[in-house]
């Protein structure tokens, strides 16, 4: 039995015959930032035959979605770049690092925007608009096409976009931060939720999400009609994204998404797909609402009788290992099971034993907020 992740480990040399871990920790190699679980396989695959070189852009693809990438990739991901750059299979570009390129229209790319977050801009539609009709850019296609997107924009447009949104943001600590690396599957279509890496790690997430893997793989393999039914499942997706949204936004301030000096914890209890809790505590942790540093804790009710419990920082995250601070909140309850790593921490506890976690969790919380704050 081979055993591939990129978590660490509990156990390093397991005691039992035939078992093997193949695990970058155990070399000394960060999984949380060098190397995801697709890469692993990637290249435990590429061993067993040299053309799964020609699959090294899927291991990308899952390292930008375990969000591996700052403005570029270190080590083993960097070498499997370098593979998939050989191979044709991926072109990388300096542009503006705005999601949906390919595939929404301009000033909805805009709107979206969190990371960056352009003020003014962000969040607000009717902001957008106006602010590209004041660069000199018409939302609207002239040629009756409807909605521009940026992959319409002329070279002219692009250079005043860039310097728009860079003026935009002259209040932040980094205006010019809205550039970076943008990775093209080369062998996919034009304004394809696959065409851009970024967006079809989004493409994957959501299958996963909705209990959809099978077609996930498929679009992985580059079977047409699967990869067309894993696009269609995104508006499934995309619905219950908005839904859960909602539900906490109308929750804000209630017992069930409690908001302190350095912490938020959300109790979605039986109100969001387990599966989409830790998706909702990303999004929150982005979208520039909260302090940096800030601990969003997340929880969900299961099926099974256990809660599905997430854990992410708002900011760049250079101080906490959330996989530490959750083995610290779960530590002296019964049936709990931690994973995870740095950046993105997750747990399994029984429903009976919500009551007993919160008050753990809080007092850790509280705990490593108070520190901070006096470092």
């Amino acid at each position: 039995m081979f055993i591939l992740d990129h978590h660490e480990p509990e156990i390093k040399s397991p005691d039992f015959k035939d078992i093997v871990i193949v695990n970058p920790h155990l070399a000394g190699i960060d999984g949380g930032r060098e190397i995801s679980g697709s890469g692993v396989v990637y290249m435990f695959a590429r061993e067993l035959d040299k053309n799964m070189e020609d699959f090294a852009h899927v291991a990308l693809i899952g390292a930008i979605g375990d969000s591996q990438e700052n403005n570029g990739f270190t080590h083993l991901n960097s070498k499997i770049l370098d593979t998939a750059i050989k191979r044709k299979k991926i072109e990388v570009k300096r542009g503006l690092r705005l999601f949906g390129a390919q595939t929404r229209p301009l000033h909805k790319v805009l709107e979206y925007s969190t990371d960056p977050y352009i003020p003014g801009i962000s969040g607000s539609e009717s902001g957008a608009i106006q602010f590209l009709q004041q660069i000199g850019i018409q939302p609207k296609n002239g040629n009756g096409n409807g909605w521009k997107k940026v992959v319409h924009l002329t070279e002219t447009e692009m250079k005043g976009l860039v310097t728009g949104i860079i003026l935009q943001r002259l209040g932040e600590t980094n205006p010019e931060d809205v550039l970076g690396n943008i990775y093209i599957l080369t062998e996919e279509k034009e304004e394809s939720p696959t065409k851009e890496i970024k967006e079809f790690a989004t493409l994957l997430n959501a299958c996963g999400r909705m209990g959809k893997a099978s077609l996930g793989i498929g679009a992985c393999l580059g079977d047409s009609k699967i990869k067309e039914k894993a696009i269609r499942s995104m508006d499934d997706y995309k619905k219950e994204i908005i839904n859960a949204m909602r539900w906490y936004d109308s929750n804000a301030g209630s017992e069930h998404v409690v908001k302190k000096d350095g912490f938020m914890i959300i109790n979605a209890r039986d109100q969001i797909m387990p599966t989409l809790i830790g998706t909702i505590a990303s999004m929150i942790s982005k979208s520039n609402t909260l302090k940096k540093g800030t601990f969003v804790l997340s929880m969900a009710n299961a099926l099974d009788g256990n809660t599905k419990i997430s854990l992410r920082v708002a900011g760049r995250n250079d101080n906490s290992d959330l996989k530490s601070v959750m083995e610290g909140m779960v530590k002296g309850i019964s049936g709990c099971e931690v994973g995870g790593h740095q950046n993105a921490a997750g747990a399994l506890i029984p429903t009976s034993k919500e009551a007993e976690f919160l008050e753990t969790a809080r007092n850790a919380l509280e705990k490593i907020s108070a520190e901070e704050r006096v470092l």
